[in-house]
């Protein structure tokens, strides 16, 4: 898809409770259904707005909610399309276009046709989950009435686009960095430091050391215990490796019963060991790449540096 465009971003409120978002997005999925009881939708189309005025005025409703609701008809009936469509449901966000185009009749019938189709997906065709957007967007599903400018117009519009802000840019460029420097580091680490920085890994990830770290134990450098699940690993450190070595481990741990999982983790493989990948889902291989991402979302880049300074 091409990038978009919006002159305005609106959230509309598919029903009082929701109830006509399947209608909408899955079932025609190219229609916004519109309330307001009260008025034909054929009254609304010819834009009266002066009887709906008085109609207000004579129920006794206040000036300001009756500006509000003839401005929410008005951005239903009279917005350009221009105008970008979003709205909330089945925890992502979904958004259109809105066409000039209307059908209805009497008051309870008051569709908008939509260009093309409601999508909850951007341009690249990744789903708009709510849990990836940000909480000033969230929370306008919360309003109370039907239709509202949406405050965070530009960053719905980057979502829908796939684009970053330039500040999200820099920091993904710093961490790249980052993780690029990191590995240099754990060549400057004694084997005994290395280890304890593999088991503050595993700790941070929930695992529960069984035995202490070293050669406690025949050909086993760390044993784990995950106590949500009741899972057992077992891990093997090396600073340095190679294809032949880690063959030889991963043959003990298949004839090993009571563990689900070996990891095998060396911060300087050698060649053929850096391009091995293991066919075996139960037997994972750390490398400078997965140790120094790792090393990172477990926050120990300071306890790293402090070792090595």
């Amino acid at each position: 898809m091409k990038k978009i465009t919006a002159s305005k971003v609106l959230f509309i409120k598919l029903g009082s409770s929701g109830e006509w978002k399947k209608e909408c997005l899955l079932e025609k999925k190219n229609v916004i259904r519109f309330g307001f009881f009260e008025f034909d939708h054929e009254l609304c189309l010819k834009g009266d707005w002066d009887f709906i005025r008085n109609y207000y005025e004579k129920e006794g409703r206040n000036k300001g909610k009756i500006t509000m609701y003839i401005n929410q008809l008005k951005a239903f009936y009279e917005s350009p399309e221009s105008i970008l469509w979003i709205t909330f449901a089945d925890q992502k966000m979904w958004w259109c276009f809105a066409s000039r185009n209307f059908e209805g009749s009497g008051k309870t019938e008051k569709f908008r046709l939509v260009q093309g189709e409601w999508s909850d997906k951007n341009i690249n065709g990744d789903l708009l989950l709510a849990s990836k957007l940000s909480g000033q967007l969230l929370k306008t599903q919360m309003y109370q009435s039907t239709i509202c400018e949406v405050e965070a117009a530009e960053y719905v519009v980057r979502k829908i686009n796939s684009e970053k802000l330039p500040e999200v840019l820099e920091v993904e460029l710093n961490f790249e960095q980052l993780r690029i420097s990191i590995p240099k580091l754990f060549k400057k680490l004694t084997d005994k430091d290395f280890e304890i920085f593999v088991d503050l890994i595993f700790r941070h990830m929930g695992c529960q050391r069984v035995g202490a770290i070293g050669k406690t134990q025949k050909d086993i450098d760390i044993e784990l215990l995950m106590p949500v699940s009741g899972e057992r690993f077992l891990v093997q450190v090396k600073s340095r490796a190679d294809l032949r070595i880690f063959r030889e481990y991963n043959d003990m741990f298949l004839k090993t019963d009571g563990y689900s999982k070996f990891f095998f983790v060396v911060h300087s493989p050698s060649h053929d060991l850096q391009k091995y990948i293991s066919d075996n889902q139960n037997v994972v291989i750390w490398k400078a790449k997965e140790l120094s991402e790792h090393c990172i979302n477990s926050g120990l880049t300071q306890w790293l540096i402090d070792k090595v300074n």
